[in-house]
Parts: structure tokens; C-alpha cells; sequence
């Protein structure tokens, strides 16, 4: 009778054995979908801007301000996303210069002086890793002309001219 409990207590563990190798090799088959997954999509789909911690599409500037800006990079869910290689480029590199930060997410804009409508763009890389997908964001900016601080009036001599009286017409007959 113990023979046959023995025969019943091998089949079991053999049994759960068995269930645990295909557990876990089931297991390595959904670890090894969802990495090839992450490694085909990027994982920044959306690149914002912020000036003082508010998001900015655009930015009207006066001149003799600078203009601060931050750059964030968002996946599909709107979740903030990593991203590899920040480049900013200045579109118009004579509208002033631009002061990017060591880690690449802040710069500051200080314009030439006079009056230019030009986009910034931030370029990344949002695949992690091996090869390369990149991202770009592009944001406007118009530099106006400062306060108005002087009033000026020209003038052109115009020499008075006496009017010519009227002769009346004869009458005709």
C-alpha cells in the first residue's frame, strides 16, 4: 500500500515539475515580447517647452529680456520619457545667442537687438540604446522692438504760396 502512495507522491511532484518549466519558460516568452516591444517604439513621442515651469508653445519677447527655457520629452501616455544626445538649434543664429546648460534640458535666449521672428528646435534621440530615432521640437519666438522711450518729428520747408485770385469769366452773348 505505501508502494502505491510513493507511485502517487512521484507523479505529483514529477506533474508540478513539469507545470514549473513551462511556467517559466511561458514566462522568458512574455519577458522576451515586451523587451523586443520596448526596443522597436521610442520611448519620447512629444518634446515641450517651459518658461518658468509653465508650458509655452510660443513666446513673444521685448527686447532687452532673455528668454529662459526648459525642455521636456513625453511618450504616447504623457508620461515625461527619457531621451539620449539633446541637441537646441537657434534657427536664426543672427537673432542673439543661445546658452545651453551642461545637462542639456535648460538654455537661455538673448537676442541681437533688433526686431526677428525665428523658431528654436531641440533635437534627441528617443531610442535608448543601440540605433538611433530622433525626436524634434520646435518652438516660436518673436523678438519686438523695446518701449517706446524717444518721440521724434521730422520736417520739410513747404514755401507759402500767395493764392492766385480768381478773374471772372466774361459773359457771352
Amino acid at each position: 500500500m505505501q508502494d502505491g502512495y510513493a507511485f502517487i507522491l512521484i507523479c505529483l511532484l514529477v506533474w508540478s515539475a513539469v507545470q514549473t518549466i513551462r511556467f517559466e519558460k511561458k514566462l522568458n516568452e512574455i519577458l522576451d515580447a515586451v523587451k523586443n516591444l520596448q526596443a522597436e517604439k521610442p520611448s519620447a513621442t512629444q518634446v515641450k517647452f517651459y518658461n518658468k515651469g509653465i508650458e509655452v508653445k510660443n513666446m513673444e519677447l521685448e527686447q532687452g529680456n532673455d528668454l529662459a527655457l526648459d525642455v521636456k520629452f513625453f511618450d504616447a501616455k504623457n508620461v515625461e520619457a527619457a531621451v539620449e544626445g539633446i541637441q537646441w538649434i537657434l534657427g536664426d543664429p543672427g537673432a542673439g545667442s543661445l546658452e545651453v546648460a551642461a545637462d542639456a534640458k535648460t538654455a537661455l535666449f538673448k537676442p541681437a537687438g533688433q526686431p526677428v521672428e525665428f523658431d528654436i528646435q531641440v533635437k534627441a534621440d528617443a531610442k535608448l540604446g543601440e540605433g538611433e530615432e530622433f525626436i524634434v521640437g520646435t518652438f516660436s519666438v518673436k523678438v519686438l522692438a523695446g518701449k517706446a522711450i524717444l518721440v521724434k518729428i521730422n520736417g520739410v520747408a513747404v514755401p507759402h504760396v500767395e493764392p492766385v485770385p480768381e478773374v471772372p469769366a466774361e459773359p457771352q452773348a
